[in-house]
Parts: structure tokens; C-alpha cells; sequence
């Protein structure tokens, strides 16, 4: 009896079909969920890729890490550090900086740039927000702040103000008055300080950080303060003081520091009515070469001379140590404090202005014994 042609199709077919569930026949899934040669794809691990805000805004020299701002999800539980790598791109490089590795950008300039975040899995989940970077008045490579700070509005065209909130020891430099003479104001309010902080001052600094490295000098200073009562003492306080530091880190008051070395002067200056907690007085200082003058609330309270290698390099053709430039700032010790109103210029018309009106200059030589 002959067979039918078209039973040996069948038979044909058959066979070929158990084939083709040993091999798999292109189903077979890369764990990755990629599924490469398959002729469906597999699900991804990946959900979603997703903005925390549409829009952020920062400031000119911060520096943030890109995963604050996106989240990355999995189709089921958690994802493994290698699923959730991402890859970042900016719109503008003159606006953001990405960072080598790609995990952070650093804010160069003022203006608008797009961050595009896509995850290195699965390249069709991805987001994108927007950043927006403001100028800064207070320079963010130098200066010491926490991320509590409220700096919204640092800015004299948003308001003129900062608040201490993140209450540790914090410097404020301004950007850009760096000069041997310049001049610096700010109204002070104290609000509250660390119970822990045993000595809380308040006041204007000057550094020299970014001018005598070459000669062996790191971050020279000279602070003008107010002492203010901690939460365990009744007392309010009425001194305005004067310190300086070598190295950054060699306070005069230390043990260990002499008058060669720094020198301080706690009460360079007394109110005639105490500031308390929540008052408002007015600090003001200016540079004219190795000579700081100060005024509180608009009185004359008196000048310094700094020590000469704090704030100088040695010149050979001169024989004398030559002031250098320092930049100028606000700082506190472990307290909430709110700095307004503040102007401060390297503009040295304005700056011999200001001290023309105190007249006669006494140096003021009551230094604290070593």
C-alpha cells in the first residue's frame, strides 16, 4: 500500500517540531532579562527609570550626586548595585560638569541644562529633569556649610539673608573680594547654639588660604566675635573679641599656641548694652594691609595689626613682609545664626572712604599673655 505524500509532510513536521523543544527554538532567556538571539524578548528587570522632581535647583560650585534625583526600579524585588548602574548625560558642559565616573556633576555657571539618566540594562528606560543653577554670593569652594544651611536666599536680589540651621562650625566666604583691602558689614542674630559647644562666638573671618601656599602657609586667619551664652548660662555678653589662626587649625587661644605664633584679644571692645539671643547688632571690619579696623553697630571700636607673616610673604628687594590678598566672610561656631543685610567690596576708593572717617588710629596692643 503506498503512502500519501502528504502523511510524510506530516511525519516530516512532527519531527522537526520535537527538535525544536530540545533546542529551545530561541526562547531560551538571558538571566539578564536582555534575551540576545531570541525571537521575543524577554521581560525586563527594569521598571522604570524616574525623575524625583522635574526641575532642581542648585548653585554655581556645588558639587551633588546624580542619585539624589532619579530612582531606579525593578519588575520584581530588589535590583543588585550592577542592575541599577546608570549612565548620565548633560545638555550643556558649560553649566554642568559630569564627573569621570559619571556619578556626580558639579554646577560651573549660571543657567538652565537638561540631566538624561538611562540605565545601562535596558536602554529604553530612562528620565530626564531639568536643572536650573543660580550664581552664589558665598564662594562654595571655601566655604564650610551644611546642607540644613538656608541659603535660599544668600542672593541681595532674593533678600540678602542665610541661616545657620545646620549648626556646625561654619564659614561663609563671599565670591570674588579677595584683595589687601577691602571691607566687610553683615547684621548678626543669634538664634540658638549647640548645648554641646562649650565657647560660641560669632563674627566676620578673613583667610588667606588661596594666596601663601608657596610659602608653607595654609589658610592664615583672623576672626572678629561676639562670645554668646550657651543655653545653660543666664549671662548675655557684651565683648567683642579678636583671634588669630595659623595654619587653620592654630588657634591663639589654643594651649599650645604663643603670641609669636597667634595672638588673641577677648574683649578688644565692650557694648554698653549686652546682646541676648534673638537682638540684632550690626559687625563690620576692614583690611587695609596687615591693619583691621572694626565698628559695632556703627560705633569705632577699634583696631589691630595682624602678625606679618600671617598675612604677608617675605619680599627680598623689600626686606619686608608684603601683605597678600585674603577673602573675607562670616562665621559661627555650632549655632543657628541668621547673617543679612550684608555688603562687602574689595573697591579700595570705598574702603579708604570707610576709614577716613575714624581719623586717628590707635593700634589696639591689649593681646592675652601666652
Amino acid at each position: 500500500m503506498k503512502r500519501k505524500p502528504i502523511t510524510l509532510l506530516a511525519v516530516a513536521i512532527l519531527v522537526l517540531a520535537m527538535v525544536c523543544s530540545f533546542v529551545g527554538c530561541g526562547d531560551n532567556e538571558d538571566p539578564s532579562g536582555n534575551n540576545p538571539g531570541g525571537d521575543k524578548p524577554a521581560e525586563s528587570v527594569i521598571k522604570a527609570v524616574t525623575a524625583k522632581e522635574d526641575s532642581v535647583t542648585l548653585r554655581v560650585g556645588e558639587k551633588k550626586l546624580l542619585t539624589l534625583y532619579y530612582n531606579i526600579t525593578g519588575t520584581s524585588g530588589s535590583l543588585t548595585a550592577a542592575q541599577k548602574a546608570c549612565t548620565a548625560t548633560v545638555s550643556d558642559a558649560n553649566i554642568l560638569k559630569l564627573a569621570p565616573n559619571g556619578k556626580t556633576i558639579e554646577c560651573m555657571a549660571a543657567g538652565n541644562a537638561t540631566v538624561t539618566i538611562t540605565s545601562n540594562l535596558d536602554n529604553t528606560k530612562s528620565c530626564t529633569f531639568n536643572v536650573v543653577v543660580k550664581e552664589v554670593y558665598f564662594d562654595r569652594d571655601i566655604s564650610i556649610l551644611s546642607p540644613d544651611d538656608q541659603m535660599d536666599n544668600e542672593m541681595i536680589e532674593d533678600g540678602g539673608y542665610i541661616v545657620t540651621s545646620g549648626m556646625i562650625q561654619g564659614d561663609y566666604y563671599v565670591k570674588g573680594v579677595a584683595s589687601t583691602k577691602w571691607y566687610v558689614e553683615t547684621d548678626i542674630t543669634y538664634i540658638k547654639v549647640d548645648p554641646a559647644e562649650l565657647y560660641p562666638k560669632v563674627g566676620i573671618t578673613s583667610t588667606t588660604a588661596d594666596y601663601t601656599a608657596e610659602s608653607g602657609a595654609v589658610n592664615n586667619k583672623v576672626v572678629f566675635f561676639l562670645d554668646i551664652f550657651r543655653p545653660d548660662q543666664s549671662s548675655s555678653w557684651a565683648n567683642i573679641g579678636v583671634c588669630e589662626v595659623q595654619n587653620g587649625s592654630n588657634w591663639a587661644w589654643n594651649d599650645t599656641i604663643t603670641n609669636a605664633t597667634a595672638r588673641h584679644n577677648d574683649a578688644m571692645y565692650t557694648l554698653s548694652d549686652p546682646i541676648e539671643a534673638n537682638e540684632t547688632f550690626k559687625l563690620a571690619v576692614a583690611r587695609d594691609g596687615f591693619v583691621f579696623h572694626v565698628w559695632v553697630n556703627g560705633n569705632y571700636a577699634g583696631s589691630i595689626k595682624v602678625i606679618e607673616e600671617l598675612f604677608g610673604l617675605w619680599d627680598d628687594a623689600a626686606a619686608a613682609y608684603v601683605p597678600v590678598p585674603s577673602m573675607v566672610g562670616f562665621f559661627e561656631f555650632n549655632s543657628e545664626v541668621k547673617f543679612a543685610n550684608y555688603l562687602a567690596t574689595a573697591d579700595a576708593a570705598q574702603v579708604d572712604a570707610k576709614i577716613a572717617t575714624i581719623g586717628e588710629v590707635a593700634l589696639n596692643e591689649n593681646w592675652a599673655a601666652d
